[in-house]
């Protein structure tokens, strides 16, 4: 090969670059240790830049020949990951009776379960359902727990 190239663990290469920061800023003996430290709870910052899904759930109404309605639902899931790649996702709710709320529920629980066997840790969810957002953001009550 005509290049030599080592991979290194990142925890590696943090650990070595907080042992050479602290041999160059040595700390003299005589330095006072200070333990009046505040009460206040740490704030930890996400590295990792978060995805984003995007939901939205639709139901329709169909007749068949007999002029009998039928009621279809489907979801919509769009995913944006953080370097600008898009994932798209739909499917078909199977269920007989679907209002369009609980096709937007569907969609944004079905977001959340491909979000986690994905290992997602930080996301952010979009949708354009203000009754669904508000309940999930805990503004609006939440009347049937199904």
């Amino acid at each position: 090969m005509e290049y030599d190239i080592t991979y290194i663990l990142q925890k590696a290469i943090k650990g070595q670059t907080l042992a050479d920061f602290l041999a160059a800023h040595l700390v003299p003996d005589d330095f006072p240790l200070v333990t009046d430290l505040p009460d206040e709870e740490v704030f930890a910052l996400d590295v990792e830049a978060p995805w984003e899904l995007y939901f939205d759930g639709a139901t329709r109404t169909e007749y068949d020949l007999s002029k009998t309605p039928r009621r279809r639902a489907g979801a919509g899931i769009v995913f944006k990951t953080p370097r600008g790649g898009t994932m798209y996702h739909s499917l078909s709710l199977l269920k007989e009776e679907c209002s369009s709320n609980e096709a937007e529920y569907e969609s944004f629980i079905f977001g959340l379960l491909l979000a986690l066997s994905m290992n997602i840790r930080v996301l952010h969810a979009y949708g354009d359902s203000e009754l669904i957002v508000r309940q999930i953001n805990g503004i609006h009550e939440v009347r049937k727990q199904n």
